[in-house]
Formats: structure tokens, sequence, C-alpha cells
């Protein structure tokens, strides 16, 4: 857990996850905009909120911590 705490608070590498994260859910927004297929999305909705939670993980390490 240590590592995990690290990493989440360490600005500058937190900042380049996030950045990461949000390209990825605009890339992920724009194949489901494009997607007709029921299955496609659903995959990509489900894409979406698992990349969302990940947004979250420094609030839910340090809230653990309390």
């Amino acid at each position: 857990m240590d590592a995990i705490k690290r990493f989440v608070n360490t600005y500058d590498i937190h900042e380049a996850f996030l950045a990461y994260i949000n390209a990825r859910i605009a890339l992920v927004q724009k194949n489901l905009e494009q997607s007709t297929e029921v299955h496609d999305i659903y995959r990509l909705q489900g894409e979406i909120r698992a990349l969302r939670r990940l947004l979250t993980i420094r609030d839910e390490i340090n809230k653990s911590d309390k």
C-alpha cells in the first residue's frame, strides 16, 4: 500500500497519470459515439466507468488512511 500512496501523493506523477486517464476517456468516448453494436456500446461504457473510477484513486487511498 505504501507504493500506491507514494504514487498518488507525488504531484508530478499523479498529474501525468490523470492526464493519461483523461486522454483515454476522450478516446473511448469518441469510439462510443461511433459505435453501432450494442455489445460494443456496453463494453465502452464499462471502460469509461472504470477509467473514471481511477480518477478518484487518490481520494480512496488517502481516505483509507484515516
